[in-house]
């Protein structure tokens, strides 16, 4: 009798050990270095988002040195969540508490049951422009650059995206400036070598609309704007092209842009044609890769350990070129013209967290307020996960 009881406690023991060790399996952890809650069998995920960008400007010369455009802010603060359901639904939701006010940044659903066809609907990036479309998190300067005010950026639409092991492709139809008419946006890229090269195209019927694209310098400054009484008088078009190498301690990226913009003021209507470009360089001094995500250090900065992270010198280049007699439909005190050279240094002190430090020179073709070149300086402290 005594030996089955001892049999039956041995038995309830194995029997708790096992269930013991079956709870313990980890479903919450660090994922690719990120909070993840996911279900044993995998088609189930919850990964939580978040990023604070804190920034500061300090103008040296010129109409934002005028203006007193001095400031620190919180640029970004953002949270979130992503995840799947049934391994072939995803979801995202995001808001920006960044500059006090509360705005939802990406809200959508998307059936990927298919990797070469996935379909997506809610409230995301319009598949245009390769720097618009990289986070903030990873571009190289405390801003993008003049030229991603062409960009639509984040629009409620639906759109049909996949990817293989050289090339991806997005293309949508999203909500337009105007009531009952559409944005259409598309992308393709392919990648080889290190190089990666892109193609982006939009189209959009905007007639009557007074939301047209106006142009800022790296520090706020508006050099063109349309006059306040002029309209779209008809569509919006645009086209651009892009080019990165990525994987050495070596990065490179040029972009370029050409819109054309159906306007009228008054009596006079025109078809003004826009163009830009950028082209950017970086080195890493402390011989990690550089890619597009950004720079993982070989040794996190640690006093105490002699980890000092990673740093790399990156330089920009940006131009504007409105059409010739775009000044025939502009805002008074607007210019012909601008061109922008940044220089930055970024320390890497872990995968999560990034110092930046950029010095910006435009110079307007024309005065804006008795000044043809403004400068200062910007630095961003941000922390994501």
């Amino acid at each position: 009798m005594l030996r089955k009881i001892v049999c039956f406690l041995c038995l309830l023991l194995i029997s708790g050990q096992a269930l013991a060790q079956e709870a313990a399996k980890p479903l919450a952890g660090a994922i690719n270095r990120r909070f993840t809650l996911v279900s044993e069998d995998g088609e189930y995920s919850l990964r939580l988002t978040g990023r604070v960008h804190y920034k500061g400007q300090f103008p040296v010369s010129g109409p934002a040195d005028e203006s007193n455009d001095t400031y620190m802010q919180l640029r970004r603060i953002r949270t979130g969540v992503e995840g799947k359901l049934a391994r072939h639904y995803e979801f995202k939701i995001e808001y920006d508490f960044g500059r006090g006010s509360a705005v939802l940044t990406d809200g959508y659903l998307g059936l990927t049951h298919f990797k070469t066809a996935s379909l997506r609907m809610g409230r995301y990036k319009a598949p245009f422009s390769g720097e618009e479309l990289t986070s903030s998190n990873s571009i190289r300067f405390v801003e993008r650059s003049m030229i991603n005010r062409f960009a639509p950026s984040r629009q409620i639409g639906t759109s049909l995206h996949g990817k293989s092991v050289n090339f991806g492709y997005m293309a949508g139809i999203f909500e337009g400036a105007v009531t009952g008419e559409w944005l259409f946006a598309g992308r393709a890229s392919v990648s080889a070598n290190k190089f990666t090269i892109g193609a982006n195209a939009l189209s959009e019927n905007n007639e009557g609309s007074s939301s047209l694209i106006d142009f800022r310098s790296g520090q706020g400054t508006r050099w063109y704007r349309y006059h306040g009484d002029v309209v779209s008088n008809g569509s919006r078009m645009q086209v651009g092209a892009d080019v990165g190498y990525w994987g050495t301690p070596l990065h490179f990226v040029g972009e370029v842009v050409m819109a054309s913009q159906d306007v009228a003021l008054e009596d006079e209507s025109k078809s003004l044609s826009h163009t830009g470009f950028t082209v950017q360089a970086g080195y890493v001094l402390t011989g990690e890769n550089a890619t597009h995500s950004g720079v993982t250090p070989k040794r996190d900065f640690d006093p105490a350990n002699g980890g000092m992270g990673a740093f790399e010198l990156v330089a920009r280049y940006s131009q504007i070129t409105p059409d010739e007699e775009a000044m025939d439909f502009a805002r008074s005190g607007s210019v012909k013209g601008a061109s922008e050279l940044t220089m930055g240094l970024n320390w890497y002190m872990s995968r999560h967290t990034k110092l930046m430090l950029n010095f910006v020179q435009t110079s307007f073709d024309g005065e804006i307020g008795g000044d043809a070149s403004e400068s200062g300086i910007l630095m961003r402290m941000q922390l994501n996960y």
